[in-house]
C-alpha cells in the first residue's frame, strides 16, 4: 500500500508518514524504518590518535550530521535523499577525512546553516549521552566513596560521567569486515550531587565501581524495556539558554555565534550512546505566547521535561508559572530542573547557596526528580543534564523511595522481600556468601569479589549496628543495602535487580511472566510435570522447619510470603480441610501434592501464576515456567473409549440429601466419622491419591455439588470436564434411590458419562426402595455392575475409591449399555483393506511386466 501527499506508506508492516509541507516531501520516521523503504549505508570511523574503529548501519532516510570543530559532536536529523545533490563535504578543522558511499544530499537543505554561521556536515557518529551502564551506577553491589559536586536529586548519588565516543577522523571500511564497534570512554567531568537529606546530615558520598561497557550493558539492559523512546521537552523562559544547551551538547563546546531561536528536533538512535531499545529525542521549545499551542503539544507528548532557568527572575517563574502550568495540562511526567549559566553566578555558586536555592523548589513540587547546575559556555554538566532526563524515565526514583520519610516505599519493600526470598535458597533467613555471589551473577553478569562482599557487609553494619553478619545478610540488612543505594543516587542498581526478577515500572510483576501463553485443548487436561512435582516437594521440605511431616499455619504463611496469599480457589474450598492432614491438622506432603494436582487440573493458570511467585526455575533455562505443567492426551466421549492416560481425574458425587455424601468425602480424607448431620450448601471438593492395581498412583478429585447440583447437570462444559459420576443413595432410606432415577430421566445426556452406583450406610438395615425398579434391577437393566454396598465405618471403604479411580481411567467399565453393542470389527476391516490394496498392486505390476515383454 502506497499513498502520497500527507498520507501513509506501508512496507512490510512498517509505517512512514510523508510530510508534504517540507521541501522535497521530507520524510520523518514514525517508529522504525523498514529496509525496503530506506536502504542502509555503512560509515566507518577511525581515530588517528586512539585507533578506534567502529561500524554503524544507518537508515539512509536518517542522515547523520556533524558540526565542524576540533571536538566533534553528533546531531541526528531527518533529511530526505535527493539524487544529484549533496551536503557540504568540506573537511573539519582538524583535517578529518570523510569517505562514504555515493549517496548525495541537497545543498539547499535548511539544515546546512544553523542560525547563521554554524555549518552542518556529515556526522561521525559519536555517542551523545552516557547510558546508565556507562555512568558506572548500578554495575554491581559494590560501594565506594566519590567526590562531592553540585547536583540535587530526590536521592543523592555521584554525578554521571560524560561518557562518549570521540573520533577525530573517518575513513571507508571494508564492508566484509565483521568487527564489532569499540570505543574509548572519556574521563568523567566532575559534578556535585547534593541530596536534600544527606547534605544536612553528614555529607558523605559514595562512588560506584567502574566496569566495562559491554558488561554494564549486559547487566543493565538484560531485560527488554517497555519504554522505546525517551522524549525530552526542553522548556523555560526566553534567554535562559535552552538552545545553547542543546547546541553545546551537539558541538561539545559553546557556540559563540548566534543560533536560531528554536532548534530542530534531535533524535539519538539506540545504537549511539543510549541504552538498548531506547531512542532519545530532544525537542526545543519557545516560551513566546504565540508559540503556546506548540508548547502544550510538545509537553503532552514528552516523557520528561527539562525546565531551564538562568537568573532570579526565571527562578521565581519556576514556582509561579511553569510548575502550575505543567499541572494544569494534566501531565504526569518527571521534571529535571536545570540552573543554566552557572558561569555568571560568581561567588553565589557555592554548595550552600545551591542547596538553599534548589531544595525548597523540590520540596514544594514532587514532580521535580532532580536539579543540576550547568553552563553551556563552559560546557559544564551539559552531558549530565540530558543523562538525568533519560535516567528519570528509565530509572525513576519516585516508585522506590519516599524522600520525605527517608525510607523505601511499601511496594518496593514488598518486591525486594520477594527477591530476598528467591535468593535465599536454603530458606534459613540469611544470604550467605555463595548466595550473594549467585545473586550478583544473575543480576549483573559479573562475579562478586571477597573485598566487595566485605565492603557491603561493612556498609550494612554501619547503618544497622545491631545486625550481625556471621551467618550472612538477613532480610533487614538486604533492605538496608537497597535503601543505601537509593539514598546515594544509585537507584539504577535497584531497578536492575527488580527488572531481572520481572518487575515493571509500577513494581508489579510482568503480566507475560505471571500469565504466559498456556492453552488446554478441548477434551484434554493439565497436570504437573515431574519438574513441577519436584519443585513442590522441595518447597514442602524447605518450609517444614520442625520436621513433623506437616506444614502448620506459620510455615504456610512463610511459604506463601512472596505471593498475594493463598489462591482464591483454596480459600473457597476451605483449605486445608480439602486434602489430607495429619493428627495435628497440618497438611502432609501427600495432601500438599494432591492440592496442587487439583489446582492444576481445575485452574492451570493459577498454578503457573504461583510457580512464578515462588520462583520456579525450569531444568532447561530456555524453557518457560510452563515446563512445570504438561497437557494430557485428548479423550473424546464415545461408547467404548480406551484407557485414559491421566494421573488426575474428577468425579462428581450425586445423590439425595442425607445420603451420606459428606461423610464419604471425610472418609476419603481419612477423617473420623461424625454422626451429626450438616447439610451441604456450597460445592465441596476433596482430593487424595489412590493406588490402582499394578502400583499406579492417581489423584482423585471428589466433588459434592450441593445445592448447585441441578445447575451443574445442565452445564454441558462442566460435565465434559468430569471423568466419572458416582451416584450415591442411602440403602436405609426408601426414598433415596428414586432421586437418582428421576435425575437421570430429566437429564438423558448423563448416559454419555461413565458412572458408578454406590449404596451408602450399608451398616444399617437395608430397606426396599420406593422405585419402579430396585437398585440391583435398575443396574441390571443397563447391563452394569450392581451398586457397591459400603459404609464409612468399614475399613473396606477404600475399595470404593479404588473402583472409582479405576473406572475413571478406564471409562468403558462405567458406561451404561442400553442395548447389545455390535462386536468391534475395526481390525477385520483394516486387514481386508490391506489385503485388497496388496492384490491391486500385484495385478498392476503383473500387467506392466506383461506389456514390457
Amino acid at each position: 500500500m502506497r499513498r502520497r501527499n500527507g498520507r501513509r506508506t506501508r512496507h512490510g508492516g512498517d509505517v512512514l508518514k510523508r510530510r508534504s509541507d517540507q521541501p522535497g516531501g521530507l520524510w520523518r520516521d514514525h517508529g522504525r524504518m523498514c529496509n525496503r523503504c530506506l536502504p542502509t549505508r555503512v560509515v566507518t570511523l577511525q581515530s588517528s590518535c586512539s585507533s578506534v574503529r567502529a561500524r554503524f548501519s544507518i537508515p539512509s532516510g536518517v542522515i547523520p550530521l556533524f558540526v565542524a570543530g576540533k571536538q566533534q559532536r553528533p546531531l541526528i536529523c531527518h533529511v530526505p535523499w535527493h539524487p544529484g545533490n549533496h551536503l557540504s563535504t568540506a573537511r573539519p578543522e582538524h583535517d578529518a577525512r570523510i569517505i562514504t558511499h555515493s549517496r548525495r544530499h541537497p545543498t539547499s537543505s535548511p539544515l546546512d546553516t544553523w542560525g547563521g554561521g554554524l555549518k552542518l556536515r556529515r556526522e561521525h557518529l559519536t555517542g551523545l549521552l552516557p547510558t546508565p551502564a556507562q555512568s558506572q551506577h548500578g554495575s554491581n553491589l559494590n560501594l565506594d566513596e566519590a567526590p562531592p559536586g553540585r547536583h540535587h536529586s530526590r536521592a543523592s548519588g555521584p554525578a554521571p560521567p560524560a561518557c562518549h565516543r570521540s573520533f577525530s577522523s573517518l575513513r571507508h571500511e571494508n564492508l566484509a569486515s565483521r568487527e564489532l564497534p569499540t570505543a574509548r570512554l572519556a574521563e568523567p567531568r566532575p559534578a556535585t550531587y547534593i541530596s536534600k537529606g544527606q547534605c544536612r546530615r553528614h555529607g558523605l558520598f559514595l562512588r560506584t565501581t567502574c566496569i566495562s561497557q559491554t558488561s554494564a550493558r549486559r547487566s543493565c539492559h538484560s531485560r527488554a524495556r517497555i519504554m522505546a523512546t525517551v522524549r525530552v521537552c526542553v522548556c523555560g523562559d526566553e534567554s535562559t539558554g535552552k538552545s545553547s544547551l542543546i547546541a553545546s551538547l551537539v558541538k561539545d563546546q559553546f557556540m559563540s555565534n548566534k543560533i536560531q531561536p528554536v532548534l530542530p528536533q534531535i533524535t539519538i538512535p539506540p545504537s549511539i550512546g543510549t541504552p538498548e531499545n531506547v531512542t532519545t529525542t530532544i525537542v526545543d521549545t519557545s516560551a513566546r505566547p504565540q508559540d503556546r499551542t506548540t508548547l502544550r503539544k510538545e509537553i503532552r507528548k514528552c516523557n520528561v521535561i527539562l525546565l531551564v532557568y538562568a537568573d532570579h527572575y526565571s527562578y521565581e517563574r519556576v514556582a509561579l508559572f511553569w510548575m502550575p502550568y505543567f499541572r494544569s495540562l494534566g501531565v504526569n511526567v518527571p521534571v529535571v530542573l536545570c540552573a543554566n549559566k552557572s558561569d555568571l553566578a560568581g561567588q553565589g555558586n557555592t554548595p550552600q547557596v545551591v542547596e538553599e536555592e534548589m531544595l525548597p523548589v523540590m520540596a514544594e513540587f514532587r514532580e521535580i526528580d532532580s536539579c543540576i547546575r550547568t553552563s553551556a559556555r563552559e560546557h559544564k554538566n551539559v552531558n549530565e543534564v540530558f543523562f538525568l532526563c533519560q535516567k528519570a524515565v528509565t530509572h525513576p526514583i519516585a516508585p522506590l523511595f519516599d524522600y520525605k520519610e527517608g525510607h523505601l516505599k511499601p511496594a518496593c519493600v514488598a518486591a525486594l522481600k520477594r527477591v530476598f526470598f528467591l535468593c535465599d535458597k536454603d530458606q534459613d533467613g540469611y544470604l550467605n556468601d555463595q548466595e550473594m555471589r549467585d545473586f550478583q551473577a544473575r543480576c549483573f553478569d559479573k562475579p562478586l569479589t571477597s573485598d566487595d562482599l566485605d565492603n557491603i557487609k561493612l556498609s550494612i553494619s554501619k547503618s544497622l549496628p545491631n545486625t550481625t553478619m556471621e551467618r550472612g545478610i538477613d532480610q533487614a540488612g538486604f533492605l538496608q543495602l537497597n535503601k543505601i543505594y537509593a539514598e546515594k543516587g544509585r537507584h539504577e542498581t535497584i531497578w536492575i535487580i527488580l527488572r531481572k526478577y520481572h518487575y515493571t515500572d509500577s513494581l508489579s510483576l510482568e503480566d507475560r511472566f505471571l500469565h504466559p501463553k498456556f492453552e488446554v485443548p478441548e477434551f484434554s487436561s493439565a497436570e504437573l510435570s515431574p519438574a513441577g512435582y519436584r519443585f513442590f516437594v522441595d518447597m514442602f521440605l524447605l518450609f517444614d522447619k520442625d520436621n513433623d511431616g506437616g506444614l502448620n499455619d506459620d510455615e504456610l504463611e512463610a511459604l506463601f510470603s512472596p505471593t498475594p496469599g493463598l489462591p482464591a480457589s483454596w480459600i473457597d474450598s476451605s483449605f486445608p480441610s480439602s486434602t489430607v492432614r495429619n493428627e495435628a491438622g497440618h497438611i502432609t506432603l501427600q495432601g500438599w501434592l494432591a492440592q496442587w494436582s487439583m489446582t492444576t487440573f481445575l485452574e492451570p493458570k493459577t498454578t503457573i501464576e504461583y510457580l512464578a511467585y515462588l520462583g520456579f526455575e525450569p531444568p532447561n533455562p530456555k524453557d518457560s515456567i510452563t515446563a512445570a505443567l504438561k497437557i494430557t492426551k485428548s479423550r473424546k466421549r464415545r461408547r467404548r473409549p480406551g484407557r485414559v492416560e491421566r494421573n488426575v481425574v474428577l468425579c462428581y458425587l450425586i445423590g439425595a440429601s442425607g445420603a451420606g455424601k459428606s461423610s464419604l468425602l471425610d472418609s476419603f480424607l481419612n477423617r473420623p466419622f461424625d454422626g451429626l448431620y450438616h447439610p451441604t450448601i456450597k460445592p465441596r471438593r476433596a482430593v487424595n491419591s489412590v493406588e490402582l492395581p499394578g502400583g499406579k498412583q492417581v489423584y482423585l478429585i471428589f466433588e459434592e455439588l450441593g445445592e448447585h447440583e441441578a445447575a451443574v447437570l445442565e452445564n454441558q462444559s462442566r460435565l465434559e470436564s468430569c471423568d466419572l459420576i458416582c451416584y450415591a443413595y442411602d440403602s436405609s432410606d426408601p426414598d433415596s434411590f428414586s432421586h437418582i432415577v428421576d435425575m437421570r430421566t430429566k437429564h438423558p445426556h448423563l448416559d454419555d458419562l461413565p458412572s458408578v452406583y454406590t449404596a451408602l450406610k450399608a451398616d444399617k438395615d437395608k430397606t426396599t426402595q420406593r422405585s419402579e425398579l430396585q437398585p440391583d434391577q435398575y443396574a441390571a437393566s443397563l447391563s452394569m455392575n450392581h451398586p457397591l454396598h459400603v459404609s464409612v465405618t468399614w475399613n473396606s471403604i477404600s475399595e470404593l475409591f479404588v473402583a472409582l479411580a479405576e473406572t475413571a481411567t478406564n471409562p468403558s467399565l462405567g458406561f451404561p449399555k442400553t442395548e447389545e453393542e455390535a462386536p468391534d470389527r475395526t481390525s477385520l476391516y483394516m486387514a481386508l483393506g490391506a489385503t485388497a490394496c496388496a492384490a491391486i498392486a500385484a495385478v498392476m505390476i503383473w500387467r506392466r511386466s506383461t506389456n514390457a515383454a
